[in-house]
């Protein structure tokens, strides 16, 4: 039962999300029974590196029992089955409160310890986490999404009272929303990075200084974004209606990288919609667009 002191916690997986969630809740002041994590190097580099007395490599039921919340940081096609092997535990789940991390699933696929008791909920960060939870430079500004019953959600932020204002309550299909919001802003601006390395791959040794070549564009974009959203940050030649620019890149991209015209074209069409430009310029744009369709 989650008292007015700080719950106990236990954590399932010992990757990035269990890793960071790990190191930032122990410097807030939890308890933590247990880190459970079975790959051996990763165990190694938790246990050696870190010096983490509460890792472990098998969950033990004297030792879950015990705990106030459980976190199940592991990959979204374990979760059922550790739902599952943990309600075979034993009869101890009364009024805990079990919380899984990913950001695609319900909370109902926590159903088995649900029904013995528990109160259940997802609790999906949206953050990028490092590898190694020491670089995370912006855990004390994530925001959560959560899932659950009214019950679960206020229990959640009783026992994470610090987070309340940034844990924001949603529905399963609002959070397939939010998900796939964190994929276009975290995986895919990843791709479009590697898109960038690739077009530079001719070009002395840029392909191997690309980040250091564009870290003061990239992170001006972002601040941009940030402080004055999409419309106010953008530039180039789509906010400028630079017809020649634009058709110089799309016979570049035709003749040299033909895969991503597609990507050029999808991309140009969502910024001149933002763009705030006269019809007329957009439609002579929407033109020469239209000449690169395949």
């Amino acid at each position: 039962m989650i008292s007015n002191e700080l719950p106990s916690l236990y954590i399932i997986g010992g990757g990035r999300a269990g890793a960071s969630l790990s190191f930032f809740l122990q410097r807030k002041g939890f308890t933590i029974l247990a880190l459970v994590e079975r790959n051996p190097d990763r165990y190694r580099f938790l246990k050696e590196d870190l010096q983490w007395k509460f890792v472990v490599t098998d969950i033990l039921p004297e030792v879950i029992r015990d705990a106030d919340v459980i976190f199940l940081t592991i990959r979204d096609d374990h979760i059922a089955d550790m739902a599952a092997q943990l309600h075979s535990l034993g009869n101890f789940w009364h009024q805990k409160l079990v919380l899984h991390c990913s950001g695609a699933l319900p909370s109902s696929i926590l159903s088995p310890l649900n029904n013995a008791g528990a109160i259940t909920a997802s609790l999906h960060p949206v953050y990028s986490f490092a590898i190694d939870p020491r670089e995370n430079r912006y855990l004390n500004d994530v925001w959560f999404n959560a899932e659950g019953s009214e019950q679960a959600i206020k229990k959640l932020k009783t026992a994470f009272s610090f987070l309340a204002s940034r844990i924001i309550p949603v529905t399963t299909e609002q959070k397939k929303a939010i998900h796939l919001a964190c994929v276009f802003y975290s995986n895919f601006y990843v791709a479009l990075a590697q898109i960038s390395r690739e077009l530079l791959g001719g070009i002395g040794n840029a392909k191997e200084n690309t980040f250091r070549i564009f870290n003061p564009l990239l992170s001006s974009s972002i601040s941009q974004v940030l402080e004055h959203g999409p419309e106010g940050a953008l530039t180039g030649p789509v906010k400028r209606a630079d017809i020649d620019t634009l058709q110089s890149h799309l016979h570049y991209i035709r003749d040299n990288h033909a895969q991503l015209t597609q990507v050029y074209l999808f991309f140009s069409r969502k910024l001149l919609s933002i763009s705030g430009l006269p019809q007329k310029d957009k439609n002579r744009i929407e033109q020469i667009l239209q000449q690169f369709e395949q």
